[in-house]
């Protein structure tokens, strides 16, 4: 057995290749979720001492690679100040294998904490894991894999990372359902240490003043998060509320419609349901209106995106780009954000769509931003226009969204549920069908349910129509599903979104 170090976070607290070799004597640990050790199966851990070691198999690589390897590793890890100083990095060749490792002073993960007897040791720790890990986003523009067995406490309860591995971070989505797994797990932290912990996380991030992540943000995210049962959505809720950071509303006064005849045609969430889209096509050409806006999702769960598509470049509509039309230009099938469900639909919707019909969905716009009003297919406060949802925990903060930005009104789909929720002077509304004055409201958020799939518990194509800017009305109409629902079964379509469109579910 030969050792070679390659180096340590500290060079000044390298462990030594004698300490490495007698902890390699020691019987190797199992990795089980809920122990003290987790991790890959390709990782083998010994404890001894005082010290851990994690040995990682590289199939088929050389010496040389591993050295190489391990020394790209260093580098990384100390630009990074998120491991404990002594960490070393190693490379072990012994007859058979050989093998590149680390070594670290034994440290107490999070997840061993006794979350009764120790919450203010607890408390403390997830604060600073926090702050570690959203110091990485801001400063480092990694993530850290927020998991209670990812970190650790030394004996004067210092925290480091123990995973090998950083993340690239493109959107706020993975550290918010990071969160959400990790909320999950605290079952016995109290509700008020839940929501001191929101705080804290507000006010770092205020501290690190990130340009690419805010409480708003996050907010909006964790909204979207799934919680299995009511206590883990009160630790959700907690936890949310201890992280609202509002602006400052410009205004609470009821702010009169601009005096514009205009009349506007509003649709959205076709979901390449043709005969839908034929009704609806028919209603807006006896309607004559002065624009027509398209709010996303043309193609996904349903069996016509070719045709809805040759429609759609006929019209002299405004269109939006949704989550499903984003997915379905890209060539490779999506890796996250689309139940199995809807991920077939969008690999079936690929093949089918040439490539032109890729190009046209990949060049929409995917926001309409003009004087008073916005339109995206998701949520006004989504950096990304097409994901995040308008709904019960969302609503009040994109509707102080608007105010602050001086919008008084945003047409978004996305959920397929029709309805508006409205604020006039400090009271908020929701209204899910009729007609609506506006011209008092503060700020509006209308969506005009879907076409081709509504889910409010009645089949049938739906769309909306704001009159002058102050007369919204919405509008929902039959079609013979049949025939959408027959093509489905053809081309061999999940049952589960047949029948929705007669259940309207």
């Amino acid at each position: 057995m030969d050792i070679k170090i390659i180096g340590t976070i500290d060079p000044d607290q390298e462990i030594s290749q004698s300490i490495i070799s007698s902890i390699l004597e020691f019987e190797q640990q199992a990795l089980e979720h809920g122990s003290a050790f987790t991790g890959r199966p390709t990782t083998s851990i010994y404890q001894g001492a005082g010290y851990v070691i994690k040995l990682r198999t590289e199939p088929e690589i050389l010496f040389d690679r591993l050295l190489e390897l391990g020394k790209k590793k260093i580098t990384q890890e100390r630009a990074l100040n998120i491991y404990h100083p002594a960490k070393t990095w190693f490379v072990l060749t012994t007859q058979d294998t050989v093998r590149v490792g680390n070594i670290t002073p034994l440290l107490c993960p999070l997840h061993t904490i006794d979350q009764r007897d120790n919450p203010l040791r607890l408390s403390q720790a997830l604060s600073n894991c926090v702050r570690l890990t959203l110091t990485s986003i801001c400063v480092e523009e990694v993530f850290l894999d927020l998991s209670l067995s990812n970190f650790a406490l030394d004996e004067q309860d210092r925290i480091y990372y123990l995973d090998d591995d950083t993340y690239p971070l493109n959107e706020i989505t993975p550290l918010a359902s990071s969160i959400a797994v990790l909320l999950r797990h605290l079952e016995d932290v109290p509700n008020d240490v839940i929501h001191q912990l929101g705080t804290q996380t507000a006010d770092i991030l205020e501290e690190l003043a990130c340009t690419n992540l805010s409480s708003w943000k996050l907010k909006l995210a964790l909204g979207q998060q799934f919680m299995a049962n009511e206590a883990q959505q009160t630790r959700l809720s907690a936890y949310i509320t201890g992280l609202e950071n509002k602006p400052v509303v410009k205004t609470v006064r009821p702010r009169p419609a601009n005096k514009r005849k205009e009349v506007i045609a509003l649709i959205a969430d076709i979901h390449a349901n043709f005969p839908a889209l034929e009704i609806i096509d028919q209603k807006i050409q006896h309607l004559q209106p002065d624009r027509v806006i398209v709010l996303g999702d043309i193609v996904g769960y349903g069996p016509h995106p070719r045709e809805c598509i040759e429609l759609l470049r006929d019209r002299a509509w405004d269109i939006l780009k949704g989550n499903h039309d984003n997915a379905a230009a890209s060539a490779t099938p999506p890796t996250s954000g689309f139940s199995t469900t809807s991920g077939w639909v969008i690999e079936w919707t690929q093949k089918e769509l040439d490539d032109d019909h890729r190009h046209w969905l990949g060049t929409l716009k995917s926001r309409f931003d003009e004087a008073d009003w916005i339109a995206v297919h998701g949520a006004p406060m989504d950096s990304n226009d097409f994901n995040a949802y308008v709904y019960h925990m969302t609503y009040e903060d994109n509707l102080d969204y608007l105010l602050h930005h001086d919008k008084r009104l945003a047409f978004h789909g996305h959920t397929h549920l029709q309805g508006t929720y409205l604020r006039k002077n400090k009271t908020d509304t929701h209204i899910a069908s009729g007609t609506i004055e506006l011209e008092q409201v503060n700020a509006a958020l209308i969506c005009p349910g879907s076409v081709g799939q509504p889910r409010g518990g009645a089949a049938g194509a739906e769309m909306a129509v704001l009159r002058d800017f102050h007369t919204l009305e919405f509008m929902h109409f039959e079609y013979d599903e049949r025939k959408t629902q027959q093509d489905m079964k053809e081309l061999g379509f999940p049952q589960t979104l047949i029948d929705r469109l007669t259940t309207g579910r």
